[in-house]
Order: C-alpha cells, then structure tokens, then sequence
C-alpha cells in the first residue's frame, strides 16, 4: 500500500506500508518504530504481548496530544493501565491495524498535528 500527501512538509514521512516493512522517506524499516513529523526511534524494543508502561516513556521527548498505536496485521488491545496513563497525561491514545496507522498518521501529520505513532510492522 502506497502512502503519501500531498503537502506535508514533515521531516519524516511515511512514504508505504506492507506487513514486514515500512518506508519513512526513502529508507526502509523492518523492525517496531516511532515515528513523528520531527523525529524517529528506530527498532523500537517492542513485545506486543508484553506492553507494560516501560515502552511508551519515550514520549517524555516528543510534543504530543494524540498517540496512534498500529499493532501490526491484528487489532491487539494494550492493558487497561496503558489507557489509564495516556488519560492521566491527556493525550489522546489509539489502537489500530498498522496499515490503518500509517494512513492516520499520514494525514493527521499533513495536517501539522502533533501526532506520534508507534508502528509495529
């Protein structure tokens, strides 16, 4: 699946999605990232089995009021704690396909939202 827009100036851009791979810009990643308009955390250490608090603490690093989780091939909901520490901090948090991830995220950011997605591929 191709993804682009039209006039997102965004440093970091997701250019396509398929299961195993995603393109930021022209490279590819085959491993969990975290992606925003500014900035990327390759190899994201990632266990979508195992979340626990422990893997979202970088957004200390990040501006950012809306968080897309893409879960790879299958909607997997996180642990109801997650949820709970994304309200506390008021940011906006959202579970989804990855595939409907990168299609989010790529218009939210073309938008200048301040969105950061954690893409598992």
């Amino acid at each position: 699946m191709l993804i682009s827009a039209d006039t997102d100036d965004s440093r970091y851009q997701l250019r396509a999605y398929s299961p195993g791979k995603l393109q930021v810009n022209e490279e590819i990643y085959t491993s969990p990232l975290i992606i925003s308009a500014e900035k990327i955390i390759p190899d994201w250490n990632v266990d979508i089995h195992a979340l626990t608090l422990a893997h979202f603490h970088f957004l200390d690093t990040f501006q950012v009021t809306l968080f897309l989780f893409g879960t790879g091939e299958k909607l997997i909901f996180p642990s109801a704690d997650i949820l709970q520490w994304f309200s506390q901090l008021k940011i906006g948090f959202e579970c989804m396909t990855t595939a409907a991830a990168c299609r989010t995220y790529t218009a939210l950011a073309s938008e200048k939202r301040k969105v950061v997605a954690g893409l598992i591929v």
